[in-house]
């Protein structure tokens, strides 16, 4: 997959805090990355990783590269978990990894309930970090 020299990066990440949340939207640049952050009174959490270019990086015969290959971070497992192991632990904790392309960005998203932030964050970096390789073999 071809991807800018450049990446930019957005990672909102919504976390309740038990009381009522500040309207306030916080943001830092964490190891070249910029990290957006707003709080919400909901017991939800979301993560989304946006990844700049999308499908403009493409030629007219592999616009849907892009796309097919963000969807499969969720539907074809990681080099960690295989596609079971993957799809088993997202039912499990409740939480949904999905990947999609747009003509100018790209992203990988996460949601979860707050009890299951680790969990699911586990998933959501695999899939970022470590896509499914037909050269790896599965670990559970």
């Amino acid at each position: 997959m071809k991807i800018q020299k450049y990446i930019f990066v957005m990672l909102l990440v919504s976390l309740s805090l038990g009381v009522q949340a500040r309207n306030s939207v916080k943001e830092m640049t964490v190891n070249g990355l910029k990290v957006v952050f707003m709080p919400s009174s909901k017991q939800t959490v979301a993560a989304i990783m946006f990844f700049k270019g999308g499908t403009a990086n493409y030629d007219a015969k592999q616009q849907g590269i892009g796309a097919l290959t963000l969807a499969a971070t969720s539907d074809c497992g990681t080099q960690k978990y295989s596609k079971d192991a993957f799809k088993n632990m997202a039912d499990k904790y409740g939480v949904s990894v999905n990947g999609s392309a747009r003509y100018d960005y790209a992203a990988i998203s996460l949601e979860c309930v707050k009890p299951y932030f680790s969990e699911g964050w586990k998933l959501f970096t695999e899939a970022v970090n470590h896509p499914y390789s037909r050269k790896k073999n599965w670990v559970y």
